[in-house]
């Protein structure tokens, strides 16, 4: 067993607040092939497609993500890493301990599950009573 300077703990805030946008932009110019320039495709999208931003809850997972990568790429299995999902009505977990949940497939998948349910059952204004 791992000492608590080998554990990394994010705890994540899940509310509606985190809906925000947070500034960065979504480049959306994926029209143009590599080495032909900009297509009058991408054209049409600088011009007539207002700009998407990125949410608080999206920069925030990918750079839980990022930082999860990196942990375990310079330190192997050395390092333990756990996310828990808290909203106002409970604290899902991602991960466990475990060495079989450290890597960011498993998170990832998870996290992406988990955010599916937890978006369909608060818009329905019901509970998840099997997680």
């Amino acid at each position: 067993m791992l000492d608590l300077s080998h554990k990394t703990l994010f705890l994540l805030d899940h509310s509606f607040q985190m809906r925000e946008p947070c500034g960065i932009p979504i480049e959306l110019d994926n029209a143009s092939r590599p080495g032909q320039g900009s297509s009058s495709r991408s054209q049409y999208f600088a011009n007539h497609i207002p700009p998407v931003t990125r949410s608080l809850w999206t920069s925030v997972v990918e750079n839980v993500l990022e930082y999860s990568r990196i942990l375990w790429d310079v330190y192997g299995d050395t390092r333990l890493f756990r996310v828990l999902l808290s909203n106002p009505q409970s604290t899902e977990t991602l991960n466990e301990w475990d060495r079989a949940q450290q890597n960011t497939v498993y998170v990832g998948h998870n996290h992406a599950t988990l955010h599916i349910l937890l978006n369909y059952y608060s818009f329905n204004a019901m509970t998840l009573p099997f997680l």
